[in-house]
């Protein structure tokens, strides 16, 4: 489940100015993204405080909003083509989050790693 985050943490630190959106595709990709990139733990703690709408809201599962944000990390499910006009942004997501997207430019693909050659993340932006 959480295979590839490291990858794809190293490969974003080369984006130190650019926005993030991560897809709610990955199950509570915020925690990830908090390790990985080693935020600051009262840092975190300030941004759950805007999660904690999901209790308000009925929901079980911070994921469940619609998004929600962590420094410069956006977690939402993609809304192309409107989300492919945002400047200055990459988008992290599984390989269906893209489906046939006209203008996707793949800047990094994650395997799992096995023979099949499964895809467990692609970063990308539309440039």
């Amino acid at each position: 489940m959480a295979y590839g985050w490291r990858e794809a943490s190293q490969f974003l630190s080369r984006y130190p100015d650019q926005k993030i959106l991560v897809s709610k595709n990955f199950s509570q990709p915020q925690m990830a993204t908090a390790f990985f990139w080693q935020i600051d733990p009262l840092l975190v703690q300030e941004a759950s405080l805007a999660w904690l709408d999901y209790e308000k809201k009925g929901f079980s599962w911070v994921d469940e909003l619609p998004e929600y944000s962590l420094e410069r990390f956006t977690f939402k499910n993609f809304d192309f083509p409107r989300d492919k006009q945002l400047s200055d942004t990459i988008f992290v997501g599984r390989q269906e989050d893209f489906g046939a997207v006209e203008g996707v430019k793949v800047l990094k693909t994650i395997y799992y790693p096995s023979l099949e050659k499964k895809v467990a993340f692609v970063i990308a932006d539309f440039k």
